[in-house]
């Protein structure tokens, strides 16, 4: 299974979920296991409650974003960058590099490439 298909996996999860693949009481934190359901019990502490309730709030957007990669995004990426270089020589505006290099970074991520 590639990221792409396990963020599918994750979206459509979530989308049928009556609550979030983890949620939390006073005693501990519960996640659950994306490949077999099962559920773990972590023990709570207080920095552990700020967690569960960021990564809560931060999964929707978190997906969304995976989800704009597509297979073939890193080489496409660095092609763009090569033409980039090209076209504009050497003083190329680092921001633009930056960006496409960031974004590189993370269509890798997805690929599995590194």
């Amino acid at each position: 299974m590639t990221l792409f298909d396990e963020v599918a996996r994750l979206r459509d999860l979530s989308g049928k979920a009556e609550q979030p693949p983890w949620w939390w009481n006073a005693e501990q934190i519960v996640l659950f296991d994306t490949h077999t359901g099962d559920a773990i019990g972590i023990p709570n502490s207080e920095y552990d409650m700020e967690l569960a309730a960021r990564l809560r709030n931060a999964a929707p957007w978190l997906l969304e974003a995976a989800a704009c990669f597509q297979q073939g995004d890193a080489r496409c990426l660095k092609a763009i960058m090569g033409i980039m270089r090209a076209v504009t020589g050497p003083d190329t505006d680092s921001d633009e590099l930056d960006c496409l290099r960031r974004l590189q970074k993370a269509a890798e991520i997805m690929e599995e490439l590194e």
